[in-house]
């Protein structure tokens, strides 16, 4: 066979690459029928109203799913108005904020007189944990007495001594050898621990809480882990009041 010349592989190569071209079979195929338009989003055919049924699929589970965990941490705050106002935005005190910039790698003693904020800017600072337990003494206390054994009870008692954790109003239970010592088992399994993330408020000062509980072995404790925020002012609750 004769070599084939350059302008006779020049041609050959010519219609080799026209032949290969991609071609619009669906507008041959189906030439009264538009070309499906697909979304700049997802990559997805829209209809023919222009919706991609994919995003709109995926914005409606993302919606169930903000609805979802908006649910979950509303139970754990105790309710709406702690989920809504309750937040860092809305504490006006930001030299105090400032302060606390270090929670959750640490542990917070917050403390002042009533309505001075100290469950906002505790409960605030909490939900900075993805997981946590923000809790008055009293449903601690009812939480263990649910408890349907020792074992039960243990384990409860073992995750709040773990997990992040908010005591708000320590001080205002009911002073019983159950509450006190329930108080210090927790206190005492974080300090043994040695971990962060816990804060409690209060009305009182250490030395008011020692004289409270009539023992200084909590506050002894709380002391050596805590640092401590002292919230001053008048009671919020009160201004405007007739």
């Amino acid at each position: 066979m004769d070599k084939l010349t350059e302008e006779q592989i020049k041609k050959y190569r010519e219609i080799v690459s026209k032949e290969d071209k991609p071609k619009n079979t669906f507008k041959k195929a189906n030439p009264k029928i538009k070309e499906p338009k697909w979304c700049d989003e997802c990559g997805y055919s829209v209809d023919l109203s222009g919706k991609c049924r994919n995003c709109e699929e995926t914005k409606e589970l993302e919606a169930k799913n903000a609805d979802k965990r908006k649910s979950t941490l509303v139970k754990k705050l105790g309710g709406l108005m702690a989920y809504e106002k309750y937040t860092e935005e809305a504490f006006l005190n930001k030299k105090i904020l400032n302060d606390c910039k270090d929670f959750p790698n640490s542990n917070l003693f917050i403390y002042g007189t009533v309505g001075t904020g100290k469950t906002h800017l505790g409960t605030a600072l909490i939900r900075r944990c993805k997981n946590f337990y923000r809790l008055k003494p009293m449903q601690i206390f009812r939480a263990i007495r649910k408890a349907n054994n020792a074992t039960e009870e243990q384990d409860f008692i073992n995750r709040l001594c773990e997990t992040p954790l908010l005591i708000d109003d320590l001080g205002t239970e009911k002073l019983t050898e159950f509450a006190f010592q329930t108080i210090y088992e927790i206190i005492d399994g974080r300090y043994e621990r040695k971990g962060k993330g816990l804060i409690i408020t209060s009305n009182y000062g250490f030395n008011g809480l020692s004289i409270r509980f009539q023992n200084k072995n909590i506050c002894s404790r709380l002391e050596q882990m805590c640092e401590c925020v002292k919230l001053v002012g008048q009671d919020f609750r009160l201004k405007g009041a007739v």
